[in-house]
């Protein structure tokens, strides 16, 4: 991590008073090197080059024989065969940033941040300042995350630095679902875009990267001045289109999905029929799966099975709250199913008109719902499940995972439906950490009027399911 930049200090603090004639103003007695450079810089000291930074052309003075010795770039413009000799005009950055870059070469102390780091690597390219390159690159390399991924590979291939290129993908594929969902995704370049979305360990659902890429060419329109229509969206996508793999989607999905025309009606069909015969010839489109794999955490929250419910509608709901970023990929919960078989038969008599319950089995609906602290609809799922007699635990894997915020507080409906009346956990914690991701979570109860079958010591939801983002 970079050093913090010395303090500033002054000349004038010490300035002779002007009827001391022949007072010898000592005020390099008891600094450094780094400190009495700074001192010549912002006082402006026999300063014998005039900048105009920015776009309003601030004035920034320095001094030549510095800047020459630090830099072969300085060194040409003051002492080659054209040397300047008049203000030198800089327009392409900001003069905080030349400020910064400045005491650098004063001082060779930086400090680096979100904010600074990639002007001030243009900036060491631009004067080839090597011993600054490499400082920001370490530091974009230790802060790489989800959240700029995108940008620092952009600026990456712009000074074509393998080494933070490969970084950033290797992010950007792992915490992929955070990745399609960051602001800084559409502003991708089309090339690299493509190179996302050719590989084959990106590690997202097709449906959520066929949402992205429709928000980026949203985007690519506007930056091209187009309207974002079904058409024009498909005009800047290109052949980009292909490489979503729409096969890998669940059928549901697909035909919900594409119903906004960016797909021919002809690609569609195409796309359906291999539903329907696995080995039918769909390119240029492509089947290949993705290795999508992760680490699945699950952090048990009842720690006890035996609360039974005397409805056979239960809804269970949860505030929940991770103190790292985590991807959510569930819920566990105690099976309504979990009582002996007699009782099935029993309630088969005249619970079961329809046939949900088939010998030992119940058939049982599930309804799981996210919502942030807005109380927007982020993640949902449905499905229905076949049940045994004897099933303690259900596992509810969501179609599409939810990227969690730390200290964001999260709503989990849950409503299970079903002929048999149901059956939950008792003992229930309200903080705990699991060792095997080391998330700490904590759990508080909803208080609504349709939510009084449960609380925080009882009720369906036994645990969650999770995945790490990784820190890089």
């Amino acid at each position: 991590m970079a050093e913090e930049s010395p303090s500033t200090l002054s000349l004038t603090d010490s300035e002779a008073d002007e009827d001391n004639i022949g007072f010898v103003d000592d005020w390099q007695s008891g600094k450094d090197f780094i400190q009495t450079n700074l001192m010549m810089l912002d006082g402006e000291t026999l300063s014998d080059v005039t900048f105009l930074v920015g776009e309003e052309g601030e004035t920034i003075l320095a001094h030549r024989f510095m800047l020459a010795s630090r830099s072969c770039v300085f060194f040409a413009m003051f002492c080659g065969r054209i040397a300047e000799t008049k203000e030198v005009k800089i327009t392409d950055i900001q003069p905080n940033v030349f400020r910064q870059f400045l005491r650098y070469l004063y001082t060779g102390v930086i400090s680096l941040s979100a904010d600074n780091a990639l002007n001030l690597l243009y900036c060491s390219k631009k004067y080839c300042i090597k011993s600054l390159e490499q400082e920001v690159l370490e530091y974009c390399q230790c802060s790489i995350s989800p959240d700029n991924a995108c940008t620092l590979l952009e600026q990456a291939c712009l000074f074509d630095v393998k080494q933070l290129q490969e970084k950033a993908f290797n992010v950007m594929k792992r915490d992929a679902i955070f990745v399609l969902t960051s602001d800084s995704f559409v502003d991708l370049s089309h090339h690299n875009l493509d190179k996302l979305l050719a590989m084959d360990d990106l590690k997202a659902e097709e449906d959520v990267i066929f949402k992205a890429v429709v928000g980026w060419a949203k985007a690519e329109c506007k930056r091209q001045g187009k309207n974002h229509s079904a058409g024009e969206m498909r005009e800047v996508l290109g052949a980009t289109l292909y490489k979503v793999r729409f096969p890998l989607m669940a059928q549901s999905v697909f035909v919900e999905l594409v119903a906004d025309g960016i797909l021919t009606d002809s690609e569609k069909v195409k796309i359906l029929e291999r539903y329907i015969s696995p080995k039918s010839n769909i390119e240029p489109f492509i089947a290949k799966p993705r290795d999508t794999a992760q680490v699945i955490y699950r952090v048990q929250r009842l720690v006890q099975g035996g609360f039974g419910h005397p409805l056979s509608k239960v809804k269970d709901a949860l505030y929940i709250f991770c103190d790292k970023p985590v991807i959510f990929m569930g819920v566990m919960l105690y099976a309504p199913a979990n009582i002996i078989t007699s009782a099935l038969s029993y309630f088969k008599s005249f619970l079961d008109p329809h046939n949900a319950v088939l010998g030992d089995t119940v058939k049982y609906y599930v309804t799981l719902v996210v919502r942030d602290a807005q109380n927007a609809r982020v993640g949902s799922h449905y499905f229905d499940v076949d049940l045994k007699a004897g099933d303690e635990q259900l596992e509810v894997a969501m179609t599409t995972p939810v990227p969690l915020t730390p200290g964001e507080r999260y709503t989990l409906t849950l409503v299970i439906e079903g002929p048999v009346r149901g059956w939950g956990g008792m003992n229930g914690m309200s903080e705990l950490t699991d060792p095997g991701g080391e998330v700490t979570w904590r759990f508080e109860h909803v208080p609504t009027p349709g939510n009084t079958e449960n609380s925080l010591k009882e009720g369906i939801i036994s645990g969650i399911m999770y995945c790490l983002v990784r820190e890089t």
